[in-house]
């Protein structure tokens, strides 16, 4: 996509709806990948979505409320490593959505639960090389074509 597409897609989605940030937890997903996110989702509107991270679920409020906001039927499953975080996401998203995606775990212990016709897969994990050859391994081959995939930040 080109920027100007990009740009269209962000006035027609995040700022004609008017998406509103939670504010009573850190949001650490900036305000131009949220909206672009957003209307990423409401644009190619998945019904079969994996997050892998969630910290304290910014990035989560943001998926959840594009998937609601397509009215389709959507399965959404997010892993968080620490159960501290996994219990925060849970109760912010509830918060702001009314509902929660199914949480799990440690992701390379619930392959088994991941769908294998995945059309959107969202990447913001610890980084080490070790799991994101995993996610390669064991989760892209999930991935129907033409699957939207976004990744929030990266270490090389």
């Amino acid at each position: 996509m080109t920027n100007e597409e990009i740009v269209r897609l962000v006035n027609k989605y995040f700022y004609s709806e008017k998406y509103t940030f939670p504010t009573h937890f850190e949001h650490r997903y900036d305000r131009d990948s949220s909206a672009i996110l957003y209307s990423l989702i409401r644009n190619y509107r998945p019904t079969v979505c994996l997050g892998i991270g969630t910290w304290l679920g910014g990035s989560t409020c943001i998926i959840m409320t594009a998937l609601q906001k397509n009215n389709d039927d959507f399965i959404y499953i997010a892993s968080e490593l620490e159960d501290d975080l996994r219990e925060k996401t849970k109760n912010n998203v509830y918060e702001k959505c009314n509902q929660i995606p199914i949480l799990i775990n440690d992701i390379t212990e619930n392959l088994d639960i991941i769908p294998s016709n995945l059309d959107f897969l969202f990447i913001d994990t610890n980084h080490e090389r070790k799991l994101a050859e995993w996610i390669v391994e064991n989760i892209f081959p999930k991935l129907i074509k033409n699957a939207l995939v976004a990744i929030h930040d990266f270490a090389i």
